[in-house]
């Protein structure tokens, strides 16, 4: 957890704030996201995509899968984004995506553990993170913040309408019962209310 701890901290102290703010402007404004983690980093893919259909609708963000994605990136274009999530040993089929969305002219995001990963190169904008664990895996405790963080700032960036979806997705989740209970933790908000 110490490790988890370092790699957080490493991962705020050195995050290139431009890449940061380049990256949450392009998800603001694109068309269509299209999200790609697979195998450990699924965790990290299917967090963005969840958060980011919460906010900005299912028919603008789709969770890219490792049999389809040819097919789900045939009709993208520059006015799309993808986010590609690799880290070491970089997951052959992570760097096909990012090439093939290169090919297509379709921006990217690379979320990676440094500007000289094989993503990182076929990246638009690159954002990294620290995994170092002394474990038989990676730590994916610094790509989940990074990732929390770029679903909070693209929420900030359109306030008042991640507010109202936020709103009737509380007014569907209590008329379908989702949740065990309706009742939300004491002291617990709903997002960005200040």
């Amino acid at each position: 957890m110490l490790s988890d701890l370092n790699n957080i901290e490493r991962t705020m102290n050195e995050l290139d704030t431009r890449q940061f703010e380049a990256s949450v402007k392009l998800l603001a404004t694109s068309r269509r996201i299209y999200v790609w983690g697979v195998r450990t980093t699924s965790a990290v893919g299917d967090l963005l995509s969840i958060a980011l259909t919460y906010l900005l609708g299912a028919d603008r963000v789709m969770r890219l899968q490792p049999t389809l994605y040819h097919e789900q990136l045939l009709s993208a274009g520059p006015e799309d984004v993808v986010i590609v999530v690799s880290f070491p040993r970089y997951f052959r089929t992570s760097v096909a995506v990012a090439e093939f969305a290169k090919e297509r002219k379709v921006p990217s995001i690379a979320i990676t553990d440094s500007v000289l990963s094989p993503i990182a190169q076929k990246g638009s904008l690159v954002l990294c993170a620290r995994s170092e664990l002394l474990s038989f895996t990676e730590s994916l405790a610094a790509p989940v913040s990074l990732a929390n963080a770029l679903v909070t700032a693209v929420a900030l960036t359109r306030r008042d309408q991640s507010l109202a979806s936020f709103r009737k997705l509380e007014k569907l989740w209590s008329k379908t019962r989702v949740y065990h209970s309706t009742e939300r933790r004491p002291g617990s908000r709903l997002p960005l209310r200040a």
